[in-house]
């Protein structure tokens, strides 16, 4: 998929939920609104400048649900960390070594 693609998705999901938060049904309750987030390494990562834009367009997001990178960023998110504390977890992290399949010597008792 091409960039262009990816960029109109976004903008178009990010339109979405904030005419989603600005809409009240009769009941006088607004319509909830979930984040999905997908995975997949560095793509899974650039979720974080999604939920950043979110609040910065103070959407309220009520629930956020995700796989792989997707769950590890909605994870940070909804514990509750400011953008910048969540960039800088995912820039901080030593990735290499959080997916080592067997433990070094060192590790072992």
């Amino acid at each position: 998929m091409s960039r262009i693609a990816c960029a109109t998705i976004i903008v178009s999901l990010l339109w979405a939920a904030v005419a989603a938060a600005d809409e009240v049904p009769a009941t006088g309750e607004r319509e909830r609104i979930v984040v999905v987030l997908s995975g997949g390494g560095a793509r899974g990562a650039a979720h974080v400048g999604v939920l950043r834009l979110l609040d910065e367009l103070c959407v309220p997001v009520d629930a956020v649900v995700g796989t792989s990178m997707g769950a590890v960023v909605g994870g940070l998110y909804a514990a509750g960390l400011e953008p910048d504390a969540r960039e800088a977890v995912i820039r901080g992290f030593d990735w290499i070594d959080a997916f080592v399949d067997y433990p070094r010597r060192s590790q072992l008792t």
